[in-house]
């Protein structure tokens, strides 16, 4: 309680000053119903996973194993902040609640962490990812087709993660975005204003409201442009060398003269630690799958041993931006016995491109044939590991004339091989009966 009355005198203060100023995202209600403190909501967690402890892995896995829910109004900011570990047994959560579970996954990684609030676009606050070129799709030419305007420009509230620099080799502070687990520069255009940000430690109040977030400096323990809640907490100050010596040394002068209560200590979290099943954990997915909308492009993600034939992701690329002409798809797929990783399909030709892991019996890494022509008719290309069969195949091709096969680094020097086929044979009355011999190999005179 004696946390909440600070709080509120902070709150009398900053509003008496910045009066312009939007609330801040302080104190709301958890799941009870009882105020609390944001810091206190975070709690840092390392789960026993060891999959999750770069943040890649964390962010695209939380994106995930949520449900993303929108603001309403998305002007203003929610009424309700829930536990990390209920938003995790619920499977589903607003921007903050994201936030809040990330970061207490990636401190308890040993990343520095914050929460932010502040304003970000419509499609960002929506999730909306129509006009976000697909991270896994190589296209030549993009159309740059602009979103709709917003009536809410500028006013829309998001909350998303800030990793600072300094730990676990992070060189550059960075933004995740909770929803889509993916990392953006500070000068990313689709984040507007920051309002506030806080970790476990401390809260921080931006006091420059007016810049965008590529002009911001993310110094915050610069007192000039963060203005901190608590001050007895961790501060990020930076003190040189000789900073550090005086001020430990004026710490030593003072000796028992220093008052025990000269600031107050912020509470523990009041929430439970995290804590996630191995079952939940392999399902990645609320339903086991999970479907994402880009720019001509529609991904959908699967959790392993869902589907029989081992496939976890299906890429479906568009020709227009209503996704309805379809142009290829692409298939990926894990722990076949067959070492089978990926298959490409154009809808209008029918070709087909399979690609395979090390480890087949016939070293076989790719596969490229056509589905809608007569087996007869049909072209074929296999591409083999280098070095690795005994006779030193690297490379068939297969046609409806020919067989071509290519050799590398054999003892008697064969560097390739070509058997070309004669016309068909005549077809008799009886269509069982063939002439002997239909599609005679022609031999070099």
């Amino acid at each position: 309680m004696k946390a909440i009355q600070y709080c509120k005198n902070f709150l009398k203060q900053y509003n008496h000053l910045c009066y312009t100023r939007r609330p801040l995202f302080l104190k709301p209600r958890n799941e009870f119903g009882v105020k609390k403190l944001v810091c206190t909501t975070i709690v840092p967690t390392q789960l026993p996973f060891y999959e999750l402890l770069d943040w890649p892995n964390i962010a695209e896995f939380l994106a995930g194993y949520l449900n993303y829910i929108k603001l309403k109004p998305p002007s203003e900011l929610p009424q309700t902040l829930h536990a990390p570990q209920s938003v995790l047994e619920r499977m589903y959560g607003h921007c903050f609640e994201y936030s809040t579970v990330l970061c207490s996954m990636l401190i308890g990684a040993g990343y520095d962490a914050f929460v932010v609030s502040g304003y970000a676009t419509r499609e960002v606050c929506r999730r909306d990812l129509s006009y976000t070129i697909c991270p896994f799709v190589e296209q030549d030419q993009i159309l740059n087709e602009a979103p709709p305007p917003d009536e809410l420009e500028g006013r829309r509230v998001h909350s998303w993660v800030m990793v600072l620099k300094g730990r676990r080799d992070v060189m550059e502070t960075f933004f995740i975005e909770p929803s889509t687990g993916v990392a953006h520069p500070t000068s990313w255009d689709q984040y507007l204003r920051i309002e506030s940000l806080w970790n476990h430690l401390n809260y921080y109040v931006n006091m420059n409201e007016t810049l965008d977030v590529a002009s911001l400096n993310y110094d915050i323990g610069d007192s000039r442009h963060w203005e901190y809640v608590f001050a007895g907490q961790d501060l990020h100050i930076h003190y040189t060398a000789d900073e550090a010596r005086h001020k430990k040394a004026a710490l030593a002068l003072m000796g028992d003269n220093c008052p025990d209560e000269l600031f107050l200590d912020l509470p523990m979290s009041w929430c439970l630690p995290l804590k996630i099943s191995r079952d939940d954990y392999d399902r990645k997915y609320p339903t086991g799958k999970r479907s994402r909308r880009y720019k001509y492009t529609i991904l959908e993600d699967f959790c392993r041993y869902l589907n029989p034939d081992g496939m976890v992701r299906k890429l479906y690329v568009y020709s227009n931006l209503a996704c309805t002409d379809i142009s290829y798809t692409i298939c990926y797929f894990a722990d076949r016995s067959d070492r089978l990783e990926s298959r490409f399909f154009h809808q209008q030709t029918g070709k087909i491109i399979e690609k395979f892991s090390e480890g087949r019996d016939d070293f076989l890494l790719e596969h490229h044939y056509y589905a809608f022509r007569i087996e007869s008719e049909s072209s074929r290309l296999m591409i083999f590991t280098e070095g690795k069969r005994t006779d030193e195949l690297y490379r068939r091709e297969e046609d409806a004339n020919y067989i071509r096969s290519y050799y590398k680094n054999r003892s008697d020097r064969k560097t390739f091989k070509e058997s070309r086929f004669g016309p068909e044979g005549r077809i008799l009355e009886s269509p069982k009966i063939l002439l002997p011999n239909p599609r005679p190999i022609e031999t070099p005179q």
